[in-house]
């Protein structure tokens, strides 16, 4: 999730410097800069993990009889997986994919959140 989130020294070393003319100054460039290729290749593994994760939580709801919120679960890490294979896939006409990955992974993580955070104990003993 670090990696995902951009936490510790990654955002420093993979910014998304890959566009024509981005940074200033790349005019005409058709190669994708280092930063760019480590951007893409711990976006993949954050993805990669995000998916993952939608689909065993997914499997721990069912286990538990919650099978609506495991189905969207499931659903999630399937949009979480496509959408960023295919978006990087397709290349610039795959943005949206990308786009879709970043906000469908993003609201899972949201949900499955705030799923624990009702099911753990209020730390103080007095307001369980």
């Amino acid at each position: 999730m670090g990696l995902t989130c951009g936490s510790g020294p990654w955002p420093r070393l993979s910014w998304p410097w890959t566009a024509t003319s981005f940074p200033p100054g790349q005019d005409g460039a058709t190669t994708m800069s280092a930063s760019g290729v480590l951007h893409f290749a711990f976006g993949g593994i954050g993805f990669i993990a995000f998916a993952v994760a939608a689909f065993l939580f997914g499997g721990w709801l069912a286990r538990h009889g919650e099978r609506g919120r495991a189905a969207w679960s499931r659903v999630a890490g399937a949009v979480i997986l496509v959408g960023f294979v295919g978006g990087a896939a397709l290349g610039p006409a795959g943005i949206g994919g990308l786009w879709l990955a970043v906000v469908v992974g993003f609201a899972w993580l949201l949900l499955a959140s705030l799923r624990h955070h009702r099911a753990v104990p209020h730390p103080v003993v007095a307001r369980r």
